[in-house]
């Protein structure tokens, strides 16, 4: 059976990206013919997987100047923002048509306006949908959109989740200089691994850890982070709540007090002044 990947760029080291190597390899693996077609060179692939791809222009598949692809039996389309290769799923006539949709963040979600029309043509174009023969969803939040938005059956949506290697993620032995770094002698630790954007809904996750009162430092460690990053409104309003919740944290008070120093120094606003600003229209004075 020949097979056809399709999506436009390809990074081992991200979800859409493993899910491509790995389907690459399930096929591989089983004796079928493998072609990965990309809009962009890949990044950092291992040479087994570098010998798969193909980096094609749209125009090159609308002239049937690839061989592999238009003898495919099956092709499988990631969909995760619109690029340019995913339009071949119009002119498919032959085999079975997959699209596998990883979602696209709302654009309503987006922190900024950079971005914001390649979103909007993102979820725009996963109308593309309706050409396939069935869709792969990685979660049944996935699967749902596709029926509210797109109206798409769902006898014809299957939730795939993306797989994890166990043996490459998995919890290790606490490093000794972060424990004592960040005070977690006998604490239990949850870690974030992602960029800190408004469409990851954190904030959710700190309300659920509102919950349970064991959870302590949750605000403080996220205000840490937010502060390393100068994004200070952000790092002082956790410390507020880090204290609304726990007021006898030491380190929380003496971070706050330094954080206000700092902005003093520097004339940022706390949220605190940006707040009597809005009410009153005037900023504070110290």
């Amino acid at each position: 059976m020949r097979v056809s990947l399709i999506n436009g760029g390809l990074h081992p080291k991200d979800a859409v990206g493993t899910c491509v190597i790995n389907q690459a390899r399930y096929f591989m693996e089983r004796g079928h013919r493998v072609r990965i077609y990309l809009s962009s060179v890949p990044a950092q692939v291992s040479a087994e997987i570098d010998a798969l791809t193909r980096v094609v222009p749209l125009k090159e598949i609308l002239e049937q100047r690839h061989e592999h692809f238009m003898l495919s039996d099956l092709y499988i389309y990631h969909y995760g923002g619109r690029y340019d290769l995913v339009e071949t799923m119009r002119g498919i006539e032959r085999g079975t048509v997959v699209f596998n949709y990883h979602n696209v963040t709302p654009p309503e979600l987006w922190g900024t306006d950079v971005g914001r029309e390649w979103l909007a043509d993102g979820v725009a174009g996963s109308a593309l949908a309706h050409y396939a023969d069935f869709c792969l969803a990685d979660s049944p939040f996935n699967k749902q959109d596709l029926i509210d938005r797109l109206g798409y059956s769902p006898e014809r949506i299957y939730v795939l989740p993306l797989a994890v290697d166990l043996a490459e993620f998995t919890p290790g032995v606490r490093d000794p200089g972060l424990v004592e770094r960040y005070g977690l002698h006998g604490q239990r630790v949850l870690v974030y691994v992602g960029r800190m954007a408004g469409n990851k809904r954190i904030d959710l996750l700190i309300e659920a850890l509102n919950i349970d009162a064991e959870f302590r430092d949750v605000h403080y460690n996220l205000a840490i982070a937010y502060w390393r990053k100068g994004r200070v409104p952000e790092a002082m309003a956790e410390l507020e709540m880090e204290l609304a919740l726990h007021p006898d944290h030491d380190p929380a008070k003496q971070a706050v007090a330094q954080l206000k120093q700092e902005t003093q120094d520097t004339g940022e606003e706390t949220p605190d002044q940006a707040s009597n600003r809005e009410v009153t229209g005037k900023p504070e004075r110290d």
